[in-house]
């Protein structure tokens, strides 16, 4: 045998070895256990203000639960607050603060001109960091407001109201039917997009079901305020829509969602013979509807 051969067959003989002693040697399996980190809870959402802060948020706006309470931040980093508390719920009430919870603006009633009590209010901050605010006067109006924060002097009291009034409160929206849940937006124009449920029925074929309404607003030094888009069905349906929500994309494309029932108020239409000739069959039709 010559010492090729014999290498490959001690080559052989330890792979043959090996296999065996693989096939028959415990196998082990390793558990690796992930513990979770501890999700860090932030009190507002991009952690600007710690629990403190939030605090005196609340301290400074001197205000007692239950209230109805919206608030934007603004490029500057500032806090815009809206709130109508429900002890006192035809005032409707702006602060501001900076990002560490000094005031700028204290508590500001706004004149609202509401013919009843104020609830769901909305807000948006253009540009500009101008505020446009929405709210519903309960059941009868939707209502809006301008105001621009930056034409007060920010040392901490109360702001002057009629200063920073670009735009008085103005009704959007009533007459007939009854009307709720404002929500507001604005587009890279700085115009603002509302919407709203309404059961203003014009042509008096929805029997007053509740419906989604919109409409467009722009406001400038020049031209002041103007309707663009005056009210605007959304939903033409006979069944109970609410909550809607609006937003704006990057294209200024404006986006509605709301919510609805899967059927309708009606619940059956059919054609009937009113000649007369059906007699008791009137009755069975009865029992059917």
């Amino acid at each position: 045998m010559s010492v090729r051969e014999i290498n490959s067959y001690h080559a052989a003989a330890i792979l043959v070895t090996i296999l065996l002693f693989s096939i028959t040697a415990p196998i082990h399996i390793t558990h690796h256990t992930v513990i979770d980190t501890p999700v860090e809870r932030h009190f507002t959402a991009n952690n600007t203000a710690n629990d403190t802060t939030v605090q005196t948020l609340m301290s400074n706006m001197n205000i007692y639960d239950p209230a109805e309470v919206t608030g934007v931040i603004d490029d500057l980093n500032r806090v815009h607050l809206v709130w109508v508390q429900d002890n006192y719920s035809t005032s409707l009430n702006y602060a501001l603060f900076d990002y560490t919870g000094n005031p700028l603006i204290s508590t500001t009633p706004i004149p609202s001109n509401a013919s009843s009590s104020i609830t769901s209010p909305a807000m948006v901050i253009d540009s500009q960091e101008r505020a446009h605010i929405v709210w519903e006067s309960t059941g009868t109006e939707i209502r809006y407001a301008l105001i621009d924060p930056d034409l007060d002097n920010q040392d901490g009291s109360a702001g002057d109201i009629a200063n920073m009034t670009l735009q008085p409160s103005i009704a959007l929206a009533d007459g007939a039917g009854t009307r709720s849940d404002p929500d507001i937006a604005v587009d890279s124009f700085d115009a603002v997009h509302v919407v709203w449920v309404d059961t203003q029925d014009p042509l008096g074929i929805l029997y007053s079901s509740p419906n989604i309404y919109y409409t467009m607003l722009a406001f400038d030094s020049s031209s002041g305020f103007m309707t663009v888009i005056g009210q605007t069905m959304v939903t033409q349906t006979v069944s109970q829509t609410g909550h809607p929500a609006i937003s704006v994309g990057a294209n200024n494309t404006v986006v509605v969602v709301w919510e609805d029932t899967r059927g309708s108020v009606i619940e059956y239409v059919g054609i009937l013979d009113t000649s007369g000739s059906m007699n008791t069959e009137w009755a069975d039709m009865c029992v059917v509807f």
